[in-house]
């Protein structure tokens, strides 16, 4: 099983330009309400409002995630170093499996489980990602995978409110 980035990128960015175009017709659709039923009572004006800027709110991020689709469908080494980045910040943040007073019938349950891997999976992914980075570059001066997504701690994102 191989990864091709590259045409990965491409579905990448028509899924963001269908995306955006949802959310410009969901917009264009209730401005339109707003213009043509200006003798709405306050409350069903103000709701419309707020709709409005959730759908504003859409379309900017759906303009963001094709500009950065664009981005990677350009440059599909960047989308796999962001991809493996990605890989290893959910598996670092996962938590660990707790074994510690699952029993060891339980164990040998959850090792009978998923075919037979049980947690070893989660080991065997860690070195994966170790493996697919070192090529990419994405890791540090001790060998350890570099991990990150687009809404950091600095939370410029357009949606890093929405996740936090």
């Amino acid at each position: 099983f191989q990864i091709y980035f590259f045409a990965m990128g491409g579905v990448m960015e028509a899924a963001a330009e269908v995306w955006l175009k949802i959310a410009k017709t969901k917009l264009q659709e209730k401005l339109r309400l707003l213009e043509d039923n200006n003798h709405h009572d306050t409350a069903t004006r103000q709701k419309l409002l707020e709709d409005i800027a959730i759908l504003q709110k859409d379309h900017d991020a759906k303009i963001s995630t094709l500009e950065e689709s664009k981005k990677f469908n350009q440059n599909p080494q960047i989308f796999a170093r962001k991809a493996v980045m990605l890989l290893e910040a959910v598996r670092k943040n996962m938590g660990p499996v707790d074994l510690q007073y699952a029993g060891e019938k339980k164990i040998r349950s959850l090792n009978k489980s998923e075919n037979g891997l049980g947690t070893k999976i989660l080991n065997w992914f860690h070195k994966e990602i170790i493996r697919w980075s070192k090529p990419l570059g994405i890791v540090d001066k001790a060998g350890n995978v570099l991990c990150g997504t687009s809404i950091g701690v600095d939370m410029d994102h357009l949606q890093s409110h929405d996740a936090a």
